[in-house]
């Protein structure tokens, strides 16, 4: 059975909060790796039980909802940066989705790559990290 994409996004231009990153629109890499994803799912397991999902970097979501629609069983969690309304604009779109009842697991939180950690040769760690998920994500989108 193919995929139910039909996501709502709602634009930073139509909620009159433009962003200030690339998080605003779905990209044609998205619809490629959702068509990648479906046709792979049986190969890569995606239908097992307790399968857990991370996409980094979200943007408007369209992807992770897609994924999460279409696998209700898996754990699905989307994240975004929060400086430039990014995270906002996630959660936004995520939870128009979520009036219908059919995300299943989906989940948003804050990551924000430029926050590092680097360890020394002694195992010291220096920097911050702004996100950290446990349990390990089997499928990193």
């Amino acid at each position: 059975m193919a995929w139910d994409r039909d996501i709502l996004i709602e634009s930073d231009a139509l909620r009159g909060q433009p962003l200030s990153t690339t998080g605003g629109r779905v990209w044609d890499a998205a619809h490629r790796m959702a068509d990648f994803l479906e046709a792979m799912q049986e190969d890569l397991g995606l239908s097992r039980p307790g399968m857990q999902i991370l996409e980094l970097g979200a943007g408007c979501g369209w992807l992770g909802m897609t994924v999460a629609r279409n696998l209700p069983h898996a754990r699905v969690c989307m994240t975004e940066m929060e400086q430039g309304g990014a995270l906002e604009h996630l959660e936004h779109n995520v939870a128009l989705n979520r009036r219908d009842g059919m995300l299943g697991n989906a989940e948003t939180c804050a990551c924000d790559w430029s926050h590092w950690v680097e360890v020394d040769a002694g195992g010291e760690q220096r920097g911050s990290v702004s996100c950290v998920i446990l349990p390990l994500f089997a499928l990193l989108l």
